[in-house]
């Protein structure tokens, strides 16, 4: 499990950072799902090798938008066969949306949309919370929300099952 979990924390911290560091950090709520496929996913794979190289740089990122570094990131995507580094980053999101809701154990999927509407219906309903607390994790909730699109396309999760212990192994 631990290994999945730092798996998904990589993933998206690759992809946050790529993002700040192209300066795509005001539009980080922009989500653009994709339908996966094999071809997809083993391009995705293929692409860490080159990411985990500049990940220092990424990770030094002041906010500011750095030409040189978008040109290599822009460079591993397309060899890779991503039309652009925003092509990467939507696989990426899917993936992640997909990783996000698959129980590490049994392998089950949530919708993590619906997990997230759940916990604020329950939360709401929470009367042995404090209320300056409920209120915190109600608004705290609303804007996972937001941020939180359902999944799209629902065959993504048997091609990102397929894939996982290649993903695990490729963002180690």
């Amino acid at each position: 499990m631990r290994v999945f979990t730092r798996a998904l924390v990589a993933l998206i911290t690759v992809v946050s950072l790529s993002m700040y560091a192209l300066g795509g950090a005001a539009n980080a709520q922009v989500v653009n799902q994709i339908e996966l496929t094999d071809q997809i996913m083993t391009r995705f794979i293929a692409v860490q090798k080159g990411l985990s190289v500049i990940s220092e740089e990424l990770q030094k990122g002041d906010g500011s938008s750095d030409p040189n570094l978008e040109a290599k990131l822009e460079a591993i995507a397309t060899k890779h066969g991503f039309k652009s580094f925003t092509d990467f980053e939507d696989v990426a999101t899917s993936i992640n949306i997909v990783l996000s809701g698959l129980d590490s154990d049994s392998g089950a999927f949530t919708d993590p949309h619906d997990t997230l509407k759940k916990e604020l219906a329950e939360t709401e309903a929470d009367a042995s919370l404090p209320a300056d607390e409920k209120k915190r994790l109600v608004e705290e909730l609303k804007a996972e929300l937001e941020a939180t699109p359902p999944l799209r396309y629902p065959g993504n999760v048997d091609v990102v099952k397929k894939y996982r212990t290649q993903i695990e192994e490729a963002l180690q």
